[in-house]
């Protein structure tokens, strides 16, 4: 067992947002605040939680008031943001995804070593549809930052993706589209994505990379 805290001396009556990370997976534990009430005598409240995968971050509110019974409480801050990744085109699919995050973890398939990898927290990267063949990308709560997409071309013919993003409290969302891209076997296309969990734009399209050359594009729906 492992103890780790803080402790604020002249605390402050309202609310707090406590962030826990995991650095091993699924270990169990337990949050404690404790502060005192109109009496002076200490007022604790507890929680009890399990680690998710290491990196991942479990998000509280601590409230204090002295005039409230009980003076302290904690509640789990429940955590929507996601981001989608939907590459589609008729006939065979025209071309793979990799995204790599900002910590170079990445989910998805290489289609030059038949390599599929699924390093990031909680990722899934699966095939969809029949007539309309498409390619799904999905991260539940994932992390601030400059994601990398990186499309590459198995057949000739074109591809549309569409990138749907989420805030953490599931009200701020945004869907940039890009329609009809031209592609190759072997053609790599690289774009930047800027997520942020509590911005009004939750995702940004920042630019797409073809080898040493950079092309600002424009979504057909961003707002």
């Amino acid at each position: 067992a492992v103890e780790s805290g803080f402790m604020l001396r002249e605390p402050m009556e309202g609310r707090y947002e406590l962030q826990i990370t995991a650095s091993v997976p699924s270990v169990p534990y337990q949050v404690a605040a404790q502060a005192p009430d109109r009496a002076g005598k200490p007022a604790t409240a507890r929680h009890a939680g399990r680690t998710a995968e290491p990196g991942a971050v479990d998000r509280y509110e601590v409230v204090y008031s002295q005039a409230s019974t009980p003076a302290v409480t904690i509640a789990e801050v429940r955590d929507f943001s996601r981001l989608t990744i939907l590459l589609s085109s008729r006939g065979d699919v025209a071309s793979e995804l990799i995204l790599t995050d900002p910590q170079g973890r990445q989910t998805g398939l290489d289609p030059v070593g038949k390599v599929e990898h699924r390093k990031i927290h909680r990722s899934s990267y699966q095939d969809e549809g029949v007539l309309r063949r498409s390619k799904a990308l999905e991260v539940p709560q994932p992390m601030d930052g400059s994601y990398t997409l990186q499309v590459t071309g198995t057949a000739p013919g074109s591809y549309s993706l569409d990138l749907r993003a989420g805030d953490r409290s599931g009200a701020a969302t945004a869907r940039p589209e890009l329609r009809d891209i031209p592609t190759e076997p072997g053609i790599v296309h690289l774009y930047r994505l800027d997520y942020a969990s509590t911005a009004k734009t939750p995702l940004k399209l920042g630019g797409r990379f073809d080898g040493n050359l950079m092309t600002w594009v424009k979504p057909s729906n961003h707002k």
